[in-house]
């Protein structure tokens, strides 16, 4: 009798054994913290999605005789594996002593890992002081998932 009980007992946990491992063979991300529904649109459950990342430069072109306006030449590049899509919309902004000076909503343009966009920005007299700060800030809104948030933004002092 003590012979068929363990018997028994090893072919239970060899059928408990199997059926764990065609289960999660199966449902591979259940077993990995994945909760199921969380995957991203085509994404395989498990599978870790590479992010962009969004990293904002900007280089100061103080006045000369010729030219009264600060020159803001701002740089966005994707430091990031992943890409940007071009169909969710991201904000950047430039700010001078914290107001908003400049600000665009870009929608359609497709960052692949790697490349980047720069564009200049004149920043009116008027609109500064002796001293200050002029800030650059891309995805403003956070609507982009990023691996790095920490690099989206760069501020630099002026003087005149």
């Amino acid at each position: 009798m003590a012979q068929k009980l363990k018997i028994f007992i090893a072919v239970v946990l060899v059928a408990v054994a199997a059926i764990a491992i065609g289960f999660s063979t199966k449902n591979g991300g259940l077993f990995k913290g994945q909760l199921m529904g969380q995957n991203q649109p085509g994404q395989i459950p498990g599978e870790t999605v590479a992010k962009a990342d969004l990293y904002a430069k900007m280089d100061l072109v103080m006045p000369t005789k010729d030219r009264k306006d600060i020159e803001a030449v701002c740089t966005i590049t994707n430091l990031g594996p992943g890409s940007i899509d071009g169909k969710t919309p991201f904000k950047y902004a430039v700010y001078v002593n914290g107001k908003e000076s400049f600000s665009n909503v870009d929608s359609y343009t497709k960052m692949e890992s790697g490349d980047s966009f720069s564009f200049s920005y004149l920043i009116p007299r008027d609109k500064t002081q002796k001293t200050g700060k002029i800030k650059f800030v891309v995805d403003t809104e956070n609507n982009i998932q990023e691996n790095n948030k920490n690099n989206n933004s760069s501020e630099l002092d002026y003087a005149l």
